[in-house]
C-alpha cells in the first residue's frame, strides 16, 4: 500500500486441484489438468487491487499401466490364448509384449497363444505394456491342467504260426502318462489261450489263418489293433523213394541213383555223407 496501511490479500476463483492458506495458493495438477487461472486481491478496507493469474500447466508422460488379469489356466493338448490389454493416462495405445514365456506359447502382437503338451507343468510369463518411453510390466500365471492321454498297442499287427508248433504272442503298449497299462485280447482262435499279456497256442493241421485283437487299456482309455495270423504248413521231412539195397560186381563200374520226394512239394537235395573210398559222388548219383 503507497500509503503504508496494512493490506489484506485473498485469492479466489481458483481451480478445484489447487487451496489457498492464507496469502498463498498451491496444490498439484493431476493428469489432464489443463492450464488454469486464479484471482489475488488486495485490500486495505477500503480500496482494492485485483489481478488475474495464469497458470500454464506443462504436462508429463505418465507410464501406461496393464489392465488384464494376472492369471490363467491351459489344459494340455488344447489350444491356449492369452490376450494382454493396457490403458494409458496420457490417451495413447500402449504397445504390447511378451518375454519369459515357455517354448510352447508364441506371441503375436496384443496376443500369446500355444497348445501346452504332455508333461507341460505349471508356467509364467510377463506381459509388457509401453509407451516407448515408460512401461508396465506384470508377471501372469498359468496353471497348465494334465489330461489322462490313451495307451498305444506298440506290439506287431502281422504274425506268422506254423501247423503243429507252440505259437506265442507278446502284447505290448505304452502310455506316455507313465501309469501301468493292461494287456488284454479278444476274438482269438480257439486253440488259442491268453495268459497275462500273452496269448499263446499250437495251431492243428489244416488250420486257416486267424485274427484277434490285442487290446491296451489304463483303465479309462484304450487303444485296440487287430493282428492277422499266417498260419504256415509245418515243413515236413523229404522220404527217400530209391531202393535199400543194391548190388556191385568186382572191376564193374557200378552206378546208384538216389531218389526222393517231399510232402510239401520242396526242392530236394541228395548227398552221400558216409560212402566207402572206391565211390564218388556226382549230384544224386554214386558210382
Amino acid at each position: 500500500d503507497p500509503e503504508g496501511a496494512a493490506t489484506d490479500v485473498g485469492i479466489d476463483q481458483f481451480p478445484a486441484w489447487m487451496s489457498v492458506v492464507g496469502d498463498t495458493v498451491s496444490g498439484t495438477p493431476l493428469e489432464g489438468a489443463g492450464n488454469a487461472t486464479f484471482r489475488i486481491i488486495a485490500s486495505d478496507g477500503g480500496l482494492t487491487d485485483t489481478m488475474i493469474v495464469a497458470v500454464t500447466v506443462i504436462p508429463v508422460n505418465d507410464a501406461p499401466y496393464l489392465t488384464s488379469v494376472d492369471t490363467a489356466t491351459a489344459v494340455e493338448d488344447i489350444f491356449f490364448s492369452f490376450t494382454a490389454t493396457a490403458s494409458d493416462p496420457d490417451g495413447t495405445t500402449p504397445v504390447i509384449g511378451y518375454a519369459g514365456y515357455p517354448s510352447w506359447l508364441t506371441p503375436a502382437g496384443n496376443t500369446i497363444s500355444g497348445t501346452p503338451q504332455n508333461g507341460h507343468g505349471n508356467t509364467s510369463f510377463m506381459a509388457i505394456a509401453s509407451d516407448g518411453a515408460l512401461a508396465d510390466t506384470m508377471i501372469v500365471s498359468v496353471t497348465v491342467i494334465p489330461v489322462n492321454d490313451a495307451p498305444v498297442v506298440t506290439s506287431p499287427a502281422n504274425a506268422i504260426a506254423i501247423e503243429s508248433q507252440p505259437f506265442a504272442y507278446l502284447g505290448t503298449a505304452s502310455d506316455i502318462d507313465g501309469p501301468s497299462v493292461w494287456i488284454s485280447f479278444t476274438g482269438f482262435a480257439w486253440w488259442m489261450t491268453p495268459h497275462g499279456d500273452t496269448l499263446v497256442g499250437i495251431p492243428p493241421v489244416g488250420a486257416a489263418d486267424t485274427t484277434f485283437y490285442v487290446i491296451a487299456s489304463d483303465g479309462a482309455l484304450s487303444d485296440t489293433q487287430q493282428v492277422s495270423i499266417d498260419v504256415q504248413l509245418a515243413n515236413r521231412p523229404p522220404q527217400i523213394t530209391s531202393a535199400g539195397n543194391a548190388v556191385a560186381t568186382e572191376d564193374i563200374l557200378f552206378i546208384y541213383v538216389a531218389t526222393a520226394s517231399d510232402p510239401d512239394g520242396q526242392a530236394v537235395g541228395i548227398t552221400y555223407p558216409i560212402r566207402p573210398s572206391w565211390m564218388t559222388v556226382s549230384g544224386d548219383t554214386i558210382l
